[in-house]
């Protein structure tokens, strides 16, 4: 199955937290399944080379 790359499946918004750390927060299209409220977060301990540069998760009611 060929996927149109150009079709976005979700959207973010730059925030902050209380403590002036940036993040991304968004949704997640899943077609017919609805969206997921998700946050995404750099990753600041990375333990080793090819470890994931982010982190994504579903935000709580805060994060959104």
């Amino acid at each position: 199955m060929v996927r149109d790359h150009r079709f976005p499946v979700g959207h973010l918004w730059k925030k902050e937290d209380r403590n002036g750390k940036s993040y991304l927060a968004g949704v997640l299209s899943l077609g017919i399944l609805g969206e997921i409220p998700i946050v995404v977060f750099e990753e600041s301990s990375k333990d080793r080379d090819g470890g994931a540069d982010y982190t994504i998760r579903m935000a709580s009611d805060r994060e959104r």
